[in-house]
């Protein structure tokens, strides 16, 4: 088997979740689960590493927000702009997450990975899911479903394939 060579920026994700670069060089993969117990230990696992992409993604909240402008925003509009965005969270918002902690969460990198035919099930044991790949390959005929679960799926490379029908 040929050793398996990643982007900078899919070993900097796979670093951040705790992943080594020998281990995904060896196998192409690494999967581990950790407990987290605040807010702050989630947010260094799956908060954007590039200044540019938590501004952009603050921006598309920000967009969401100004168009229901007068509204309430839900608490998971708030969350994310903490953990993908630049926002920090409210001492009330925080107390209402601080719920939800300790947290198990299902970390996995992979190099390189071709969806199977038909459905990837994520979940439905509710433990949230962090998915890092440099290259995830979705054939015609595969697809993911999460069920009662959190999932957060970063690829450096997605490719995915797609006949229409005839």
């Amino acid at each position: 088997m040929a050793k398996f060579v990643g982007s900078k920026e899919f070993y900097a994700r796979a670093a951040q979740l705790g992943h080594s670069r020998a281990e995904i060089d060896s196998k192409g993969h690494q999967a581990t689960t950790v407990v987290l117990h605040s807010m702050q230990e989630l947010k260094k696992l799956v908060q954007p590493l590039d200044p540019k992409l938590r501004e952009a993604r603050q921006a598309q909240l920000d967009a969401v927000a100004n168009a229901t402008a007068g509204q309430e925003l839900p608490l998971e509009h708030h969350v994310n702009g903490y953990l993908f965005g630049t926002r920090e969270l409210s001492a009330e918002n925080e107390a209402h997450c601080a719920t939800s902690f300790p947290l198990t969460l299902s970390l996995a990198s992979m190099g390189t990975q071709t969806l199977p035919p038909g459905e990837t099930l994520v979940g439905p044991n509710g433990n949230p899911a962090v998915w890092n790949y440099d290259t995830l390959n979705i054939p015609d005929g595969s697809w993911i479903t999460t069920q009662t679960t959190n999932f957060t799926l970063t690829a450096t490379h997605l490719v995915m394939q797609y006949t229409p029908p005839t």
